[in-house]
């Protein structure tokens, strides 16, 4: 189910995004802050970027290989859009939000190679390891393509598979105590960016919210590596996007790209500090308000303008006419839907009417009727003679 939201927030958004101005105070060229958590379990992150929270998770297992590649791995991608994200997502239903992501995603991780998938064959045609990264959307405030994209290079970063023996045609797989385990050869990281366009694509705004994607005329996910290399572009909306909007958003999605493989590593290095100090997994993250775990949002600083009320000059300022009266017309009020007779703009008799109001109308003074005289000027003996008749004198002639 698609959110719609109304003209006058639309209207709001667009006017705000040309003057480069957004609802969370950022610039159109800003992005929002990351954070990436390591939980107990190799392969098992949390990613924020900004409200927004996507865990992501793997899980291995033996397979056959496919019969046009038998000599590589499986990878595969899942996305999960619960409720508990937001109140427009359906539990269970496929929508064209949830296909959209996951094809991004598999386009730009497995498609671009960054995975060596020939180091998870075990026997050529008959077995290998089969990786399956399950993201599941805890909170959605937009951009989460983005998103779920560093979750899951997270997890194949994070991730460590047991060791396989292989003795002719037997697997021995190991577990953890016995041998350590291997981590996954990962040859670049292609991050995903996204961009939101206004107005005819001449208006970039990267990383969007929920609300700016929806009012958007077009929308640009670009996924670019730290070899300045871009893997996957995906263009939609109603909108076209010309030459230039769309190199400047591959500019962006570089540079964006280096920012985040270095945020990955520094995590993944301090992920290793931790372990070794005993203070890994969740648990240690909740209580914490910088976490990414953290549900408590950090609350942003209000300035006040303490400037005193400007007094009002003299001119500005109604005054009421003390001589103002209030009459009434009717005697009784009746309220829409009790019933009764008609109140409103009654004819009152002489007794029904209050002596208060009866003494306060004026009295209009009488004036005797004058006979009429005749009126003669000095002119010509061709016109005829002006005669000026009383109201008394109608009833006679």
């Amino acid at each position: 189910m698609s959110q719609t939201v109304a003209r006058c927030n639309k209207k709001y958004v667009v006017k705000g995004v040309t003057d480069n101005k957004r609802i969370d105070g950022r610039a159109c060229s800003e992005f929002r802050d990351v954070s990436i958590g390591f939980g107990l379990d190799y392969g098992s992150c949390v990613v924020s970027l900004g409200n927004s929270k996507v865990m992501s998770s793997v899980c291995w297992e033996v397979v056959e290989p496919r019969i046009t590649k038998p000599f590589e791995g499986l990878l595969q991608i899942n996305v999960d859009l619960s409720p508990m994200a937001s109140p427009h997502f359906e539990f269970g239903r496929i929508s064209n939000k949830l296909v959209e992501i996951v094809r991004i995603i598999e386009k730009s991780i497995r498609d671009s190679k960054c995975v060596d998938v020939e180091s998870l064959c075990l026997i050529a045609n008959e077995k290998v390891w089969s990786l399956k990264v399950d993201i599941v959307v805890l909170n959605c405030e937009g951009n989460l393509i983005e998103c779920c994209s560093i979750a899951a290079l997270a997890s194949l970063c994070h991730c460590r598979r047991p060791e396989a023996t292989v003795c002719e045609d037997k697997v021995t797989i190991h577990t953890f105590e016995e041998k350590h385990p291997l981590p996954m050869r990962i040859f670049h990281y292609p991050f995903c960016t996204s961009f939101a366009l206004f107005n005819p694509s001449s208006t970039i705004v990267a990383d969007p919210l929920e609300i700016e994607e929806q009012c958007s005329e077009a929308f640009v996910t670009v996924a670019a590596n730290n070899l300045r290399e871009i893997t996957t572009v995906h263009m939609s909306g109603k909108s076209r996007v010309n030459k230039e909007t769309l190199l400047k958003c591959c500019n962006w999605s570089i540079l964006r790209s280096k920012v985040l493989s270095e945020l990955l590593l520094k995590s993944i290095e301090e992920d290793a500090k931790e372990r070794s100090a005993g203070l890994s997994g969740f648990a240690s993250k909740i209580k914490t308000k910088s976490s990414v775990l953290s549900a408590v949002r950090p609350v942003k600083e209000v300035i006040i303008d303490e400037k005193e009320p400007e007094e009002m000059e003299d001119e500005e300022i109604c005054q009421i006419d003390s001589r103002t009266k209030i009459f009434r017309f009717a005697p009784d009020i009746v309220s829409i839907g009790e019933g009764g007779e008609i109140a409103w703009d009654v004819d009152l008799d002489a007794d029904q009417i209050p002596k208060e109001e009866a003494n306060e109308t004026p009295k209009v003074k009488e004036k005797p009727f004058k006979k009429s005289k005749k009126v003669k000027q000095n002119i010509d003996e061709s016109d005829e003679e002006i005669v000026i008749l009383e109201p008394n004198e109608f009833a006679t002639k």
